[in-house]
Formats: structure tokens, C-alpha cells, sequence
């Protein structure tokens, strides 16, 4: 079995982001790895060709959100959880970057059984696309 020292969370919403980290949270205990929660935001830059202000209103207050989400999460958890909120719209790629850039060694997501979850979850797209081990829990 391997030993895991630095744990990248992904996480949605506040829901299956509580939920996630209290699984993570009793799974990792003992082996006292590093946890980052983290969330993935669509970066709308590339296709605001026209500058549109609202557009990046929209992103900004997206991020904003997110973040504000992230620290209500960690709060449910006396371990140290470092937050990252990526905006991204090349998402594997930039995850994978930031695997590697922050020593991750395994990656964590929730899924939620749902009519087409099975063709439309990114949890499970993880799987093909990242080159570490990665777990899906049931939420």
C-alpha cells in the first residue's frame, strides 16, 4: 500500500466539499499528509474576444465565490488544509501542472450517482487524464 504524503481535494460545491473533507480528513489522520482543497473555475479570457467587462464580472465574482466557499469548508477541520481555487480552461493540464509543481501524490474527488454521471462527471475524467493515483468517493 502506498503512503501518501500531499492529498489534492477537488471539490464542486459546499456540500460534496464537506463532505469529501471529513472523509479525507479521518482517512489522512493518521498518516499526517499535507491536504489542498481545491477548486477549478472556468477561465472565460480566452473567449472574451470582444473585452466585455460584464464577462470579467462574472469570472471575478465566480472566483470570489469559490473562495469564500473554501474557507467555510475548512473550517469543519482542525488539520492544516491549504485552499487553491484554479481558473483554468485547460483543467487537466493545469491540474496536472500544479500536481506536480506542489509534490501531490494522490488526488481526491466526490461523485454523485445521477442520470448521465457516468458520461458526465469530472471526477471520473480525472482518472484518464492524470498520472498519479486518485480516488473517487462516493458522495
Amino acid at each position: 500500500m502506498a503512503t501518501y504524503t500531499h492529498a489534492l481535494v477537488l471539490i464542486h460545491d459546499e456540500t460534496n466539499g464537506l463532505a469529501l473533507l471529513q472523509h479525507v480528513a479521518a482517512l489522512l489522520k493518521t498518516l499526517g499528509a499535507k491536504i489542498t482543497l481545491c477548486h477549478l473555475s472556468n477561465d472565460y479570457r480566452p473567449m472574451n474576444a470582444v473585452s466585455d467587462g460584464r464577462m470579467e464580472d462574472t469570472q471575478s465574482k465566480e472566483v470570489i465565490g469559490a473562495k469564500d466557499m473554501l474557507s467555510r469548508v475548512v473550517e469543519i477541520t482542525t488539520l492544516p488544509v491549504e485552499i487553491a481555487e484554479l481558473v483554468t480552461i485547460h483543467r487537466f493540464k493545469d491540474v496536472e501542472k500544479f500536481i506536480e509543481d506542489n509534490g501531490i501524490d494522490v488526488v481526491i474527488a466526490g461523485h454523485k450517482n445521477r442520470f448521465m454521471g457516468t458520461y458526465t462527471s469530472w471526477s471520473t475524467e480525472f482518472i484518464n487524464h492524470l498520472s498519479i493515483d486518485m480516488l473517487i468517493h462516493h458522495l
